[in-house]
């Protein structure tokens, strides 16, 4: 009988804790960037060699496994619940257009071709309350969205406090360095969000911090090689105050061997998300 006070208390501050990291939560803006590899429809298309991807192609690719693909997309990205969604892997604007039609929040998007002639293009989902595109700018191998972000809704008299964000969604670093030299020079207090498959950059060169980094050294990856978690998607930032980053994971997402689930293993359907995990920031 004497501990149950103690108990209580115990239980009181637990249920403060547990509050007051809500509230944070739900006071912070997030992003996650996802590779979806390969979210083809199944219509051949006249401006690169997708024939794979098409129902009398060699995978097989058929209206159910595309309807299969586009929910089981949607289901992550319900599941991460960002209001900020970068992709890469996107073929067009219409597998887009369906995506977020079957995603559960209501997201605007943008969509970008990409210069790699195996449609895999970028996409940028958004809650149309929280984020404006103001500037968009292709670079081949990054797209590039300017805009202004708030936690609380624009106003009726169009104000509202905002700040000017952009967000880089690459998949190689060789025209980073250009992308955030332009923004800076537009705007000196634009801040800078970089997302996406970017390997041998030197972030404190260009002003940024690599939030990927503790994960990394923690043991967490996107992806596995050759059996070991590898970090192959990384979040670069130049935002202040309290940023949280890192890779969504969930068992749901793994195969037995505990791995990310790809579509295909070794060209056969396996019917998984993806072989890459979700990487996401949280930010004030």
């Amino acid at each position: 009988m004497k501990f149950r006070p103690v108990a209580r208390l115990f239980f009181v501050v637990l249920c403060a804790v547990l509050f007051a990291m809500n509230a944070a939560a739900q006071s912070s803006l997030g992003i996650v960037f996802y590779d979806v590899e390969g979210l083809y429809d199944t219509i051949p298309s006249k401006f690169y060699n997708d024939r794979r991807y098409t129902p009398s192609g060699s995978l097989g690719w058929s209206a159910d496994r595309y309807a299969r693909k586009i929910a089981s997309t949607a289901a992550v990205l319900d599941s991460v619940a960002m209001p900020l969604v970068a992709l890469c892997g996107v073929e067009n604007e219409q597998v887009v257009r369906e995506l977020t039609e079957a995603c559960s929040a209501d997201y605007a998007y943008l969509h970008r071709t990409s210069d790699f002639g195996l449609g895999m293009d970028f996409a940028l989902l958004y809650y149309g309350d929280t984020f404006l595109p103001i500037r968009i700018e292709e670079y081949g191998y990054a797209l590039c969205i300017e805009g202004e972000i708030t936690a609380g809704g624009w106003a009726e008299n169009g104000e509202s406090d905002s700040r000017k964000i952009a967000i880089i969604i690459t998949r190689r670093p060789r025209d980073l360095e250009h992308v955030v030299s332009r923004v800076r020079q537009r705007d000196k207090e634009c801040r800078i969000i970089v997302l996406g498959e970017v390997h041998g950059v030197d972030f404190k060169s260009l002003g940024l911090r690599d939030m990927t980094a503790v994960a990394e050294q923690s043991g967490y990856g996107t992806t596995v090689n050759e059996g070991r978690w590898r970090m192959t998607h990384r979040i670069a930032t130049d935002l202040g105050g309290e940023c949280r980053c890192g890779v969504y994971i969930k068992r749901w997402l793994l195969n037995r061997e505990g791995h990310p689930q790809p579509t295909y293993q070794r060209g056969k359907y396996v019917g998984g998300y993806s072989s890459s995990l979700p990487v996401y920031l949280y930010f004030e």
